[in-house]
This record gives structure tokens, C-alpha cells and sequence, in this order.
């Protein structure tokens, strides 16, 4: 069975993420999202709250990326970060490993979830360890 138009769309995360965008253009992919009805808006974080108010009411999900591009942040900060994109209305965020670390060899032990309740456990080595 081939796939509904709407089912590929679905799987698309429309990205909003290069540092020089301006708010009119954020404001312009907002409504290409709404237009074709994607899976979700992944946006810069500061404009996360005025994302989610645009797509409220319909069926595509404010996005945000915590510790982006290169997951350097320390853990604590990760963590405020994600707070603050769900109390600004965040429904999915997409977080970066430390990417050193895990290059190094040394983060031990990488928990990987999905809000569909999805979760798998990796070590450095790409095996599944739960």
C-alpha cells in the first residue's frame, strides 16, 4: 500500500534552526508547517512560546532543540533548558549528546526516549545494554 499524502507528511519535521532567520521568515515557515499539516515545528528556542501559540488548535507540534548544535552543555543547563521550552509550550525537544564525550568514549551510559513512551539504553559502543 502506497502512503497517503498525509502520512508522509507526518513524518516531517519542518526545521527552523539557522541562526540568521529572521522573525518574519520564523513567522513564514510557521505557516508552510500549517499549510502542508507536518509532524511538529522544530524552531530556535526563543521563539518557541510565540510557535506553540501559532500552532495551537491544530494537529502540528511546537519544537525545540536542547544543548544545540554540539551537546556541550553541562547537564544542569540541559535540564533548564528543557523546563523552560515546556513551560514555553514545547511538545517534542530534541537534545544533542555531548558529542565529544561520546566520541571520547566517555559518557557511559546514553538514555534514549520518545514521548510515544519508546526508550532504549546504549552504551558508547551502540549496544543495547536494557
Amino acid at each position: 500500500m502506497d502512503p497517503t499524502y498525509q502520512q508522509i507528511a507526518k513524518m516531517i519535521d519542518h526545521s527552523l534552526l539557522n541562526p540568521t532567520i529572521p522573525a518574519a521568515e520564523l513567522e513564514a515557515g510557521i505557516d508552510v508547517a500549517l499549510r502542508y499539516d507536518v509532524a511538529s515545528v522544530c524552531i530556535m528556542p526563543y521563539y518557541l512560546r510565540r510557535c506553540a501559540q501559532r500552532l495551537a488548535g491544530s494537529d502540528v507540534k511546537a519544537s525545540t532543540t536542547i544543548g544545540f548544535p554540539h551537546g556541550g552543555h553541562t547537564t544542569g543547563v540541559k535540564v533548564a533548558e528543557a523546563k523552560l521550552a515546556l513551560a514555553d509550550g514545547g511538545q517534542e525537544l530534541d537534545m544533542v549528546v555531548n558529542i565529544s564525550q561520546v566520541l571520547s568514549g566517555k559518557l557511559g551510559l546514553c538514555a534514549c526516549g520518545h514521548s510515544s513512551g519508546y526508550r532504549r539504553q546504549y552504551t558508547t559502543r551502540g549496544r543495547k545494554s536494557r
